[in-house]
């Protein structure tokens, strides 16, 4: 049986010793009344209800009618079947050696933190849920009998969505949907574009371009929207944002359609690092100069950059920082529910390069 909780912070340790027991599977669907709960605890009603409201808003319990306890959530009453919910799944559109630089690192960072909270990671690569979702496949893997949160990468709407309506603990790496309402945690690329716009907007730049690819996820909609928002500021400056295939072709395609229109773009500003590398060799092949014509930004760095000559000016983000974050922030869902958590938000650092100088001195330069 729970016991009698301390006197000190009646509240959260009621919450807590009930959590404890809907974990344990000491109740099937409804909590004891509100009476019996009172004699279990050794609290007041208003301690109790106190209690019972903030586990409902952890999403432990879900309300009934007036008067009436509030009911176990089905999601949780599956979780707590089984004490051997040990294993965090991550959930990957991509082959985990297919995914960038970044990404991986914050793998690896998240795999060592939840690996000291007792939890193991597994890496989820289906393809399929990302290009056509199902939901009946999707249920058929999330309700996994180990499974005690999932973490979800550049997840598409419909995968974020159904897991708001399952209940289950999860945490989205990346930007979540607009509407969309889960832990998560983000670089500020929104912000980041916002500082580059306003960088190229210098005198002299009369035509700024945001280079990402055809298929937006989350974050990369953040993106954009910062980009352009930070745009609508400088009405006398051109903005355009535009989209590619993700090869070097569709990239070396769309960068050549933008030199055929006036005024010409004289500063870039690139979503990824590969992506960067064919824009430089293209500008060059075109006979666009990096400073001197046209000025290149990438948004997110990448080691491999460092050995490009001239250095190339990008925003640096640090992934194990975020892997730590989405590793705690996936066990407190799991001991707390996701309630209480709070999205978390890590703006990326600019690193000036000689990819990136003003538009005054480009017109000194030519």
């Amino acid at each position: 049986m729970i016991e009698p909780v301390k006197r000190e912070f009646l509240r959260d340790a009621a919450a807590r010793q009930l959590r404890e027991a809907i974990a344990e599977g000491l109740w099937k669907e409804h909590l004891p009344s509100e009476v019996v709960l009172c004699r279990e605890l050794h609290v007041s009603r208003r301690t109790i209800r106190s209690a019972l409201a903030q586990l409902v808003r952890e999403k432990w319990l879900r309300r009934r009618g007036r008067g009436l306890t509030p009911a176990i959530r089905p999601s949780v009453r599956r979780r707590s079947r089984t004490r051997a919910a040990t294993v965090i799944r991550y959930l990957s559109p991509r082959r985990a050696e297919m995914n960038d630089h970044s990404t991986q690192v914050e793998e690896n960072a998240l795999r060592e933190h939840v690996g000291r909270e007792g939890f193991r990671l597994q890496f989820e690569c289906h393809p399929d849920l990302y290009n056509r979702f199902s939901a009946k496949r999707m249920k058929e893997l999330a309700f996994q009998a180990d499974t005690a949160a999932w973490v979800l990468l550049n997840a598409t709407r419909q995968i974020q969505e159904w897991f708001v309506s399952s209940g289950l603990p999860c945490v989205v790496t990346g930007s979540c949907h607009e509407g969309v309402d889960l832990p998560n945690v983000e670089f500020e690329y929104s912000a980041g574009c916002f500082h580059a716009v306003h960088l190229l907007a210098g005198p002299g730049h009369g035509h700024v371009v945001y280079v990402t690819q055809a298929r937006l996820n989350a974050s990369e909609q953040s993106a954009v929207r910062g980009f352009l928002e930070a745009a609508n500021r400088f009405p006398n400056m051109k903005a355009t944002v535009t989209r590619h295939d993700d090869t070097r072709e569709g990239i070396c395609q769309a960068l050549r359609s933008l030199l055929k229109v006036s005024p010409k773009p004289t500063g870039y500003l690139v979503s990824l690092a590969e992506h960067t590398l064919t824009t430089l060799g293209f500008l060059q092949s075109q006979g666009v100069r990096v400073p001197a014509d046209a000025s290149v930004i990438c948004r997110i760095d990448s080691p491999f950059l460092d050995f490009h000559i001239p250095s190339v000016a990008q925003y640096r983000i640090d992934c194990v920082k975020s892997g730590h974050a989405v590793g705690a922030l996936a066990v407190d869902v799991i001991r707390h529910g996701a309630g209480r958590s709070r999205p978390v938000k890590i703006v990326p650092e600019f690193v000036p390069g000689q990819t990136f100088v003003s538009a005054s001195r480009q017109t000194l330069a030519s």
